[in-house]
């Protein structure tokens, strides 16, 4: 997926250390890259992490291919900070050290619980649902968000502790902090509230069942309206297939949102727990 012209990565993530085995067919970590195409945009590249070239596990695959990869902006649906009071002291750069220098016994990154005990041990092993601003303002909105301290069920702290050590491993800067226009740089994506923000069915598109699929090809058809989005039918039918595919192609469509500024929601000035890129 290299090349020179202008680029943006979508990333749909995964915390479960599982879906990220060598081999695994039904992974739900995938790849979507966009690239301009006239007055829109072309979808380039949708593939399994499993499928990035390259020997090694996919997690290392997938950190050399971020480091060495020609793009402006590689979105991620997955959290890149914890809430403000739960950073180390000295910011962002501690937090990543904190996380880098976890135990990972045998994963390719540490545990949610690893994450919660390091960072928020007075809230039990579990943590609590304590929100990040950005996440407050999308739960407000009616999107259902996670939580970077809770590692209960649908937690959001296995999320963030594996992001946070892919962008330990690959070594980028990371937006809000720094500007694409510095270089190359990751952000934070959220597909549902991308989908809200657009007036899409923003939930129950990931099942199998005839409903989520008819939301799934609804999606799909609105993107390519409104983001006049060039898709070619093979992978029309990816994006149909699963719902973990077609959110990668959502979090590219935020990585353009950064690096063209066409947010609709710019960060704020001081924004010590990141922001969600959502294009406008």
């Amino acid at each position: 997926m290299a090349s020179a012209a202008m680029i943006w990565i979508g990333i749909d993530f995964s915390g479960n250390h599982l879906q990220w085995r060598d081999g695994r067919t039904q992974s739900a970590v995938w790849i979507a890259a966009l690239t301009s195409n006239g007055s829109g945009l072309a979808l380039r590249d949708v593939r399994r992490v499993q499928d990035l070239p390259g020997e090694g596990p996919p997690f290392a695959r997938m950190a050399r291919f971020l480091k060495s990869a020609s793009f402006h902006v590689a979105a991620i649906d997955a959290p890149f900070s914890v809430p403000a009071a739960y950073l180390p002291q000295s910011g962002r750069a501690a937090l990543l050290a904190a996380i880098a220098a976890l135990p990972c016994d045998g994963r390719p990154f540490p545990s949610g619980a690893q994450l919660v005990t390091a960072l928020a041990p007075d809230l039990g092993p579990r943590g609590k649902h304590v929100m990040r601003a950005p996440e407050q303002l999308w739960r407000r909105r009616g999107v259902n968000v996670r939580s970077t301290l809770w590692n209960g069920p649908r937690g959001g702290a296995p999320f963030a502790a594996s992001c946070l050590r892919l962008q330990s491993a690959c070594g980028l800067p990371a937006w809000p902090w720094m500007s694409p226009a510095s270089g190359k740089v990751l952000a934070e994506a959220f597909p549902a509230a991308q989908l809200k923000a657009w007036a899409l069915p923003h939930d129950r598109y990931g099942g199998a069942d005839a409903d989520a699929v008819n939301r799934r090809r609804t999606i799909v058809a609105a993107l390519c309206e409104r983001a006049r989005l060039s898709v070619p039918r093979a992978v029309e039918e990816k994006l149909i297939a699963s719902a973990d595919a077609l959110d990668s192609v959502l979090c590219a469509i935020a990585a353009r949102g950064v690096a063209t500024g066409a947010l609709l929601d710019p960060p704020p000035a001081d924004a010590p727990d990141g922001w969600i890129a959502v294009h406008r």
